[in-house]
């Protein structure tokens, strides 16, 4: 997950998480992650296997609205 709306818009703060942190996030929370399509449905295995493989890629660098 990649939330750089906020960012962005010209906050100094916002949240990235890459599919490790994200499914341990949710397990401490009690709860059992999920993938979901654009449809909501879950996604199939490929998409988690994806995210997994792109968990080490580095860290996105977003601008904020002035460009800087």
């Amino acid at each position: 997950m990649n939330e750089s709306i906020t960012r962005a818009a010209g906050s100094t703060f916002g949240q990235e998480f890459n599919v490790v942190e994200m499914e341990a996030l949710i397990a401490r929370a009690g709860r059992v992650p999920r993938l979901r399509n654009t449809l909501y449905e879950n996604a199939n295995e490929e998409r988690r296997t994806v995210g997994l493989e792109n968990a080490h890629k580095s860290v996105v660098v977003n601008y904020n609205a002035s460009g800087r």
